[in-house]
């Protein structure tokens, strides 16, 4: 499948709103990765803010669930499953001699639905024992196919039956009957502890496997001219099921849920990842927004993005050359014209807004780069207290406007590098991830570091240094869904 590539005008998107957007982003510190707008068959806008690369191999999360539930279509399609069978037919070797009635009722569609027996995901209770398994022998709190409640190992379950009832591994087999979209052949599914495919939320991708793959979404799997995956089981799993209102934190997650996606505040599918991973269906626009982030640990952050599509993108369509494209409210970020100032040419306009950099970290208004306590702290060795995280000692040098961070944990030496006002990236020590790393000093005379961790694992490690005459306290917090527990926690130490 070819995508042709076209200015954002040509499309009737405003250039104007896209910078609106990437305005708002940039207004809020929002660690936006990149952004696909594709608009009535052609790409109109894309970005890629460094220091990521255009096709960069990143962690989706669950829109997995979606990969999924196209894997359990197609083998509907092929004859080799139901979506009324019920779960435990398959799973003959997981089940108890006295598995639960409410568990044996379920169906392939209840799970499809998140109308599963469980209030929750059922392998996080014990992460040490088989994760299939104890989808079956967890106790249920309702019947299925009744309440909606988020249980992941739903779809954990269903793409070790895909793997099982196909013979292959969930992202090969799917990759394979969907051939003509042409997915990044790099790409795979993360596997858990007892070698299942992580299928709630292990699928590692391109930004444009996002793309292609909601493009067989909108067109209803017909591709070129082939019809992939039949309309009716897209018909269905683009339905709304299942009520998503009670458990919503946000509004963008109030609006419903049909197989193994979510629907926008416009009633149109979405599928939706942690920490900001998005393809956003409107089918009436012709209209597929991809985003992939690391909005984890920022509360309200996705509601960012859905607001700019929803006030800056939607309005705006097909508003090419209207000052009505403008928004007047919106303003300026640095490095951006004002808004509502003399625009350049529309196709300089939207080539300058490809280029865009990761957002740095939050500080406060008495945040700066340099401080004169880099003097002092500068080359110092710390001695840390015994401390369950298995610190021992660490030491702060910089040069120029950058940083190094050293220090010893559970015997192994650890290396990070860190820009002061830019980025650095590097391989964080102890777990071989992809990192850019920034710090600046707070305005209580503090020193805040923070890592962004993009790679087969996304989210971040932040580090607060408070130095007291010979004596350092250090506030450790990572926001990743399942590594770097060590960098949880607190330090004390006193200079060598």
């Amino acid at each position: 499948m070819n995508i042709e590539t076209v200015l954002p005008e040509e499309a009737g998107i405003p250039a104007s709103a896209i910078r609106n957007m990437l305005i708002r982003f940039e207004r809020k510190a929002l660690p936006i990765h990149s952004l696909l707008l594709w608009r009535k068959g052609r790409l109109a806008f894309e970005t890629t803010y460094a220091p990521l690369e255009r096709g960069h191999l990143h962690r989706l999360f669950s829109i997995t669930k979606t990969l999924t539930c196209v894997g359990i279509g197609l083998l509907a399609d092929e004859g080799r499953l139901c979506l009324d069978d019920p779960i435990v037919k398959y799973f003959p070797d997981k089940c108890p001699e006295q598995t639960d009635p409410l568990i044996r009722a379920m169906t392939i569609r209840d799970m499809l639905m998140m109308k599963t027996c469980h209030a929750n995901t059922t392998y996080k209770l014990d992460m040490e024992s088989d994760w299939v398994e104890s989808f079956f022998t967890t106790k249920p709190t309702h019947p299925a196919g009744t309440v909606f409640h988020y249980d992941t190992s739903a779809a954990h379950v269903m793409a070790a039956l895909v793997e099982r009832l196909s013979g292959k591994e969930l992202l090969t087999y799917v990759r394979e009957k969907l051939a003509p979209l042409g997915l990044d052949p790099r790409g795979y599914v993360l596997r858990d502890p007892f070698d299942s495919p992580i299928g709630g939320s292990g699928w590692v991708g391109t930004t444009e496997d996002l793309l292609r793959f909601g493009i067989c979404l909108l067109q209803k799997g017909e591709i070129d001219g082939q019809q992939l995956l039949s309309r009716d089981f897209l018909g269905e799993m683009l339905t709304l099921h299942s009520s998503s209102v009670m458990t919503a934190p946000i509004p963008g997650e109030a609006c419903g849920y049909g197989y193994q996606l979510w629907f926008t505040e416009q009633h149109t599918p979405m599928c939706y990842g942690l920490g900001g991973q998005f393809i956003l269906l409107y089918p009436e626009q012709e209209l597929i927004v991809v985003t992939t982030a690391d909005t984890i640990g920022y509360a309200g952050g996705n509601q960012i993005i859905f607001d700019a599509v929803q006030e800056d993108l939607l309005p705006a369509l097909d508003k090419v050359g209207s000052e009505s494209s403008i928004s007047a409210a919106s303003s300026p970020a640095s490095g951006h014209p004002e808004i509502g100032s003399k625009e350049p040419a529309p196709d300089k306009l939207a080539r300058s807004l490809q280029e865009n950099d990761l957002a740095m970290p939050i500080g406060d208004l008495g945040s700066a780069l340099v401080s004169p306590l880099q003097l002092y702290v500068q080359g110092r060795v710390y001695a840390l207290e015994e401390n369950p995280l298995g610190f021992t000692d660490l030491q702060l040098s910089w040069e120029r406007d950058a940083g190094t961070l050293r220090y010893h944990l559970k015997g192994e030496e650890c290396i990070l590098h860190f820009g002061m006002g830019r980025h650095i990236t590097g391989r964080f020590p102890g777990y071989d991830q992809f990192y850019s790393g920034n710090g600046l000093w707070l305005g209580d005379g503090t020193l805040y570091l923070y890592f962004h961790i993009i790679d087969a694992y996304v989210g971040n490690v932040r580090m607060q240094f408070a130095f007291s005459d010979n004596s350092v306290t250090v506030f450790l917090k990572k926001n990743e869904e399942s590594l770097f527990g060590e960098y949880n926690g607190h330090l004390t130490g006193v200079c060598k």
